[in-house]
């Protein structure tokens, strides 16, 4: 089988949309199962496949632990440009304010990280702009009586980490979601245009169900200037 190297995506038009649909489809079925298709392996398949990445966009940027000690995705910020270098720029938003200083230590004390390279947000990125109610996983606490352990008490509030947190208001009562607070959200959009970037080369969206508002109506403008870009044989 060939591998995405030797034959790279090609610009846009009818039988060049045919064929980077069936390279990625290949290239899914050989690498991308569950336990392997992180975001470190999605950028890695886009690099080997000679596609350009100069924005990197991580919704939901805040390190993932799955198991005690384990990452359900060790890309971030360090890997991002290990993979990139250092021309690419990396924009990550957070919503929970311990995540947030956490991410924002981090970026400071990794000194092989491009300086200016690295953008930060305490916000979150939903359909529409505003104040948006938050909802979280419970923290547990340990009820004890001296040595005796007598169960876990499970509280709900926004500093609560690395449990997940979601504008989606449709978790509220299941799995124990709750809401905890509130939080400012913005658009891709409207991020687009304050920071005056015309693309948003790859962009990760872990938003616990919101991903279609995320994608569809809050980055409606960007996917009609891609449609007016594919006309125009720009990719």
């Amino acid at each position: 089988m060939a591998s995405a190297a030797s034959k790279p995506l090609l610009p846009c038009g009818k039988a060049a949309a045919a064929h980077n649909v069936a390279l990625v489809l290949r290239e899914h079925r050989r690498t991308f199962w569950a336990e392997r298709a992180t975001e470190h392996a999605v950028v890695a398949f886009m690099v080997r496949a000679n596609v350009t990445i100069r924005s990197v966009i991580d919704i939901g940027a805040a390190d993932y632990t799955y198991k005690r000690g384990d990452k359900a995705d060790d890309t971030g910020m360090t890997r991002t440009f290990q993979l990139l270098g250092d021309t690419a720029h990396y924009y990550g938003f957070e919503p929970g304010p311990q995540d947030f200083r956490a991410l924002r230590r981090k970026a400071r004390r990794n000194r092989s990280l491009p300086p200016g390279h690295v953008h930060l947000y305490p916000l979150a990125v939903a359909g529409s702009s505003g104040s948006k109610r938050v909802f979280g996983e419970a923290s547990w606490t340990r009820m004890r009586n001296g040595s005796q352990l007598l169960g876990w008490r499970p509280h709900w509030d926004m500093s609560s980490s690395p449990n997940t947190r979601t504008t989606n208001a449709l978790l509220e009562g299941l799995h124990q979601y709750r809401h905890v607070g509130e939080v400012q959200a913005t658009t891709l959009d409207a991020f687009a245009q304050s920071e005056r970037l015309q693309t948003l080369d790859f962009v990760k969206v872990d938003t616990e169900g919101t991903e279609r508002e995320v994608l569809l109506e809050g980055a409606a403008q960007l996917q009609g200037q891609a449609r007016a870009h594919s006309a125009v044989g720009v990719w």
